[in-house]
């Protein structure tokens, strides 16, 4: 893929070109920083958010800032809500910030938007449970083979794969064995 904006890369510019470009982003993150700690203190001092408007506005049209972190950012630091106009008029921002309550309610912020940790990207994600994973697939392919939904030769390795897996979790498991057809039969060890 190329765009037309980019001239084309090779070995020699890469190096320079991810530095540049990565200089380039952290001093973006920064001066949308500074956009934003202005419409805060505007927000404060006079009840306009006019600025945050803009702001998440530009945002939203940039396409490459994770909008719902710096609309969560704002939000912790000012009584702000985001709404979407729904018939936006020409010249109309289509989001627009409003106050909600009474009283103008800003807090300045101590750390950049990008560090902020109520940022639902900031937050360690959840482990993730392997074995329900296998079992949930397993189960899947197994229910596939038994209504005649595999492709052909597939019942008997799902069948292999299965007997592996309970017999890794359960050393006293035996084994049942399956027919291409997906049809399973009781292991003779079983008997």
């Amino acid at each position: 893929m190329t765009t037309s904006n980019v001239k084309p890369m090779t070995a020699v510019t890469f190096k320079t070109t991810l530095k540049s470009w990565t200089t380039g982003q952290e001093k973006q993150r920064d001066v949308l920083q500074a956009l934003i700690v202005f419409g805060l203190e505007q927000f404060k001092s006079s009840g306009n958010t006019g600025f945050l408007t803009e702001a998440i506005n530009g945002v939203i049209r940039v396409k490459s800032i994770p909008t719902n972190n710096i609309k969560e950012y704002i939000k912790a630091h000012a009584n702000v809500v985001l709404h979407q106009v729904k018939e936006p008029k020409v010249g109309q921002l289509p989001w627009v910030f409003k106050k909600q309550g009474k009283d103008v309610v800003v807090t300045m912020p101590t750390v950049v938007w990008y560090e902020h940790t109520s940022n639902k990207s900031n937050k360690p994600k959840a482990d993730i449970d392997g074995l329900a994973l296998l079992r949930n697939a397993l189960v899947k392919a197994l229910n596939a083979s038994k209504e005649g939904k595999l492709k052909a030769g597939q019942a008997q390795t799902i069948q292999e794969v299965s007997n592996a897996i309970k017999a890794m979790l359960d050393p006293s498991y035996k084994p049942a064995l399956a027919t291409d057809s997906g049809e399973v039969k009781p292991n003779a060890l079983q008997a």
